[in-house]
């Protein structure tokens, strides 16, 4: 391996091993948290839908003209409300994902400092 031979190129394959197996684990933290993020955009998608068809029945409904643009100023802030809600939570699943990722990268990054320095 590379020149090495003896204990030197049996720690640097079980280093490598270590780090494979690390950005593996990582990659599927990675791939449970965009599935978590895909089914989150999809119900938040959802209630976007149902909160608009239930805004538009109230500005169908609408008896006068200050009654519309009442209707339509709720659901404008009712929208903008929900847009910065979705954000906020997107925001949060992201970092929580990146934070479990980072962990697993940063574990195999502290066991393989230990080895390395007992072996030293």
């Amino acid at each position: 391996m590379l020149g090495f031979n003896g204990p030197q190129a049996e720690e640097l394959d079980r280093r490598s091993s270590q780090n494979i197996q690390a950005v593996s684990q990582a990659g599927s933290v990675l791939a449970r948290g965009t599935q978590e993020a895909s089914q989150e955009i999809f119900g938040l998608v959802q209630e976007r839908l149902r909160k608009n068809m239930d805004g538009l029945n109230r500005i169908l409904g609408s008896r006068s003209v200050q009654d519309l643009v009442a209707n339509q100023s709720d659901l404008a802030r009712d929208n903008l409300q929900q847009i910065i809600e979705a954000n906020r939570r997107m925001a949060e699943l992201m970092v929580r994902i990146a934070d479990e990722a980072a962990r697993v990268i940063q574990a195999q990054a502290n066991q393989s400092a230990n080895q390395t320095r007992r072996v030293a």
